[in-house]
């Protein structure tokens, strides 16, 4: 397969977007602004199937087969496979650091929660090479295009995927984030009107799978009030965000320019 995942994938270096330094402070100036807590509702479109499998290997019709997680008979995709994905695109837009402060590291606590989604869809098998971890050792965050190969690869294993054009309901929760980080959390999501974008999560994401975009449902927030107007506040939050560190802004057309939109 010549050069293809060449073609379906890009890097962007993760060195900050956004000093550290000039986060933290934001994070101090921030201590005496409202913090929020709370819960977003959000929908996640399939764009292209999306496959995460439970990893365990089967055999059927004489090859091997890997199905979706199950839990009491429902399809279960794990909230931490989204958010991993999300931190990724995270890391591109605000570096390493900043993204740790929001989604955790070993010796740090997440400050976003990420619901793991439960439910009956229509399902496909999907064909997929032999595949392997893309590598970090470049000091670079690899992103993955929407569009589909134009060199179909030699099919080594079969995977049960979500079919495309399928919407997924879950719960991103969050506690003690001021409007800032907020809008960090959207715009990693691909929700800034301005510059949205695809995001790719799961297997087969440089072989025309995993493609999805998010829009928000309802937001529940305890502290200091409950919203009125869902998207205009999150759209604030989002424009708080990009006025306070503009640099991101050529970041994010990058993305949505290479990744696609929505």
């Amino acid at each position: 397969m010549p050069n293809e995942e060449g073609q379906q994938s890009y890097y962007f270096p993760v060195s900050a977007q956004i000093d550290p330094k000039d986060w933290k402070t934001n994070l101090l100036q921030s201590m005496k602004a409202p913090l929020f807590s709370g819960r977003i509702q959000l929908l996640m479109d399939l764009l292209q199937p999306l496959c995460v499998s439970d990893g365990i290997m089967q055999v059927k019709n004489g090859g091997s087969f890997f199905s979706l997680y199950r839990q009491s008979g429902k399809i279960l995709i794990p909230g931490s496979s989204i958010k991993g994905a999300v931190r990724s695109y995270a890391t591109a837009i605000g570096g390493e650091l900043v993204a740790e402060k929001l989604f955790g590291k070993n010796s740090q606590s997440s400050l976003v929660f990420f619901e793991d989604v439960l439910g009956d869809w229509k399902v496909v098998h999907q064909g997929l090479p032999q595949q392997f971890a893309p590598s970090n050792s470049r000091g670079e965050v690899k992103l993955y295009k929407k569009h589909t190969p134009t060199v179909a690869p030699r099919s080594v294993h079969v995977f049960e995927a979500l079919d495309r054009g399928q919407t997924l309901s879950f719960d991103i929760s969050f506690k003690g984030l001021n409007e800032e980080q907020i809008g960090f959390l959207l715009i990693s999501l691909g929700m800034d009107p301005q510059y949205p974008f695809i995001l790719k999560i799961g297997r087969g994401k440089s072989l025309n799978l995993g493609a999805v975009s998010f829009c928000s449902q309802s937001v529940l927030v305890h502290d200091p009030k409950t919203f009125s107007d869902t998207e205009k506040q999150l759209e604030a939050f989002i424009q708080t965000f990009k006025n306070r560190f503009p640099q991101v802004s050529s970041v994010l057309l990058s993305i949505s320019q290479e990744g696609g939109r929505p």
